[in-house]
């Protein structure tokens, strides 16, 4: 099925975006094998890196690994992905961000003009993201995800994304420290247990996001930690 949405998606791309001077048989060629390489590409990242990470990506944080790997595939359609590479067990589509970049645990959507690379604040930044997936699980959408939405790049959870990448790439943490729009968290702010407890009742689908996006809003911007 998915072959064949990047099949159609390939000839339209390749009428509606083709270059002056190539033939429209050639764009069409080029589109469509790029969306299903890339197609193939976000399937094999469903079983990327250690075997502990690949076992949590697939039970521990299933929910948004399938956030992510729809909205992977849904990018791969409708945008100009340029590559998808795997970098540090996540998998990372270049070109494939919608308004901007996202993370949704193992699969990261970084806008267009930015690398998956180390030592790059972007992609940095938004692995941080995937660290909190990789510890929090199933309370990640609703700790960090949904309130880091509603919420601006001041709040406590884009800096203490940051925070975490710094701890894993120690030695890339100037790319991070010197970034004045969100600098990294003094602490990181573990999930806890009563926040589990929670989501298990079923009320925290709509508690946690509100605790967690009031206490961005509580906060002084600038001096948020």
């Amino acid at each position: 099925m998915l072959i064949a949405d990047d099949i159609l998606a390939g000839i339209v791309k390749g009428i509606l975006r083709r270059k002056p001077g190539i033939p429209v048989y050639k764009s069409i060629s080029h589109r469509i094998n790029q969306s299903i390489f890339n197609t193939l590409h976000i399937w094999k990242g469903l079983f990327i890196g250690p075997l502990s990470i690949v076992l949590s990506r697939l039970s521990w944080e299933i929910i948004q690994t399938l956030v992510g790997f729809f909205t992977s595939h849904f990018s791969n359609l409708f945008r100009d992905v340029q590559a998808v590479k795997y970098v540090e067990s996540v998998t990372v589509l270049e070109g494939g961000g919608m308004g901007g970049s996202v993370s949704f645990g193992s699969y990261i959507l970084l806008f267009p003009g930015f690398p998956a690379q180390v030592g790059h604040y972007l992609f940095m930044h938004e692995f941080g993201h995937s660290l909190q997936s990789r510890e929090s699980g199933p309370l990640y959408l609703f700790k960090y995800g949904v309130p880091s939405l509603l919420t601006d790049n001041f709040a406590w959870m884009e800096k203490e994304a940051n925070l975490r990448s710094i701890l894993y790439f120690p030695q890339h943490k100037n790319a991070l420290i010197r970034d004045d729009k969100t600098p990294p968290a003094k602490e990181l702010n573990h999930a806890k247990w009563w926040e589990y407890l929670l989501l298990f009742l079923g009320i925290g689908i709509i508690i946690i996001p509100y605790l967690n996006t009031e206490k961005a809003h509580l906060r002084n911007p600038k001096n948020n930690n």
